[in-house]
């Protein structure tokens, strides 16, 4: 709970405190994100007063949110005001917030491509996030063999993927259809 905190009634009588956004959005706004309800954290965000993105997680999430909505500037603004609370992240959080900032700068042109090659090798290591850099490269490298011989490179890339499926910081939903 922060002093600034505020409390919201609307239109129906429905009560709402920054802390409780804040709380929901930090508990569950990854768990929205990872099912593809990105745009919902921002709506339950936007519920909140102006001085509610106080932590690191919290600007985190709400920063990934706006990078999946395709709103760039807001995901960088709030990347940055997460990093400026990293120390309050878990190493992993770090890594995802290392990640998306390097990935946002890039789809904005803020760093060059070879700048952002080098974050991504720095970041592919690191458990979870580095298992994504490490998808993304065997997607990358798939898509660039196509027009040489593609049933060894298909091949090549299922048995990349089960790699990354089986390895042991792989989350346990992940199925290859």
């Amino acid at each position: 709970l922060f002093p600034t905190d505020k409390i919201s009634l609307d239109a129906e009588l429905n009560v709402s405190s920054d802390s409780e956004i804040r709380t929901l959005i930090e508990n569950l706004g990854f768990v929205l994100i990872n099912e593809g309800r990105w745009k919902e954290v921002i709506v339950v965000h936007k519920k909140g007063s102006g001085n509610i993105a106080r932590t690191a997680k919290y600007n985190l999430v709400l920063g990934v949110a706006s990078y999946y909505s395709g709103n760039l500037l807001d995901a960088l603004s709030f990347l940055k005001s997460a990093i400026k609370l990293k120390f309050e992240l878990s190493p992993e959080l770090a890594n995802h917030l290392a990640y998306f900032n390097a990935s946002t700068k890039n789809s904005l042109g803020l760093i060059s491509e070879k700048d952002y090659k080098n974050q991504m090798d720095l970041l592919e290591d690191s458990d979870n996030v580095g298992l994504y850099i490490k998808l993304e490269k065997s997607k990358e490298n798939y898509f660039k063999s196509l027009s040489k011989d593609s049933e060894d490179k298909f091949e090549q890339l299922i048995a990349e993927i089960n790699d990354i499926i089986n390895d042991e910081n792989a989350d346990d939903g992940i199925t290859l259809n």
